[in-house]
């Protein structure tokens, strides 16, 4: 009799097992929707820079600044001109939509790409610009007719700049170049001094050059003037400037 029982008792196990196991097998399983899937606003995935700056990309597809000043809306993007998804994989999960993972910037604009495949602009024009250009502005730190051949391949000689003059003290003056149009980043000063025939005028002229202050809108330099300084500056003669920056 005991081991009749005990015989019952493990054929019973092995049918509520075996039953459970296959109802387990053949339920409908429910799966997340990849349109369900949303990256975080929390969760940075890359920062890049163009032409506008630099920013920080987030899995939620928002775009930063470096000061934290949002740029570009999550959902605020435009799908690349052109672009089409390349053939499913079958029986392979889908990304999400939601979802930023990478961003690449080329010549004409920048793209983010999202876990679905697409790749998409971002609306706003700081976020969305192209490749940073290399840019020079070049000219004379004080107004002269001369030309120069360092200045001879620059975008924009004698011009894209304004000069501002201060006196300092004794024979000591500076000139501020401002530049009409800010560098994205704080350019490289060259400065060439003319040479002394070259910058004489009526007796006067402009001698030891030191490079003062540069940021991305302006620079300044300061001079000794030797002899009478005039007091509008007139083709004093000076040294030749080159910025070069983005």
């Amino acid at each position: 009799m005991y081991r009749r029982f005990i015989l019952f008792t493990c054929c019973s196990a092995l049918l509520l097992f075996a039953w459970g196991l296959a109802s387990w097998w053949g339920a409908d399983r429910v799966a997340a929707d990849p349109q369900d899937v949303r990256g975080s606003s929390n969760v940075a995935v890359s920062g890049y820079s163009n032409a506008k700056g630099h920013f920080t990309l987030w899995s939620s597809g928002l775009i930063t600044s470096l000061q934290g000043q949002i740029i570009n809306e999550a959902q605020a993007y435009d799908l690349a001109p052109q672009f089409r998804l390349p053939q499913r994989a079958p029986g392979q999960c889908l990304g999400s939509g939601n979802v930023a993972v990478g961003v690449f910037v080329a010549a004409e604009a920048s793209y983010v790409v999202f876990a679905d495949g697409t790749v998409r602009r971002p609306r706003d024009a700081r976020a969305g610009a192209g490749q940073a250009q290399g840019r020079q502005v070049a000219g004379t730190l004080l107004p002269c007719s001369d030309s120069s051949i360092l200045a001879a391949g620059a975008q924009h000689y004698q011009g894209g700049f304004s000069r501002s003059h201060k006196r300092l003290g004794g024979n000591r003056a500076e000139t501020t170049i401002t530049f009409e149009e800010p560098f994205t980043t704080k350019p490289t000063i060259f400065l060439s001094p003319m040479s002394q025939h070259a910058r004489r005028y009526k007796g006067n002229y402009a001698q030891d050059f030191q490079l003062q202050r540069v940021t991305q809108e302006a620079f300044t330099v300061s001079y000794e003037i030797l002899g009478t300084l005039p007091s509008t500056y007139p083709d004093l003669g000076s040294c030749y400037f080159l910025a070069v920056g983005e």
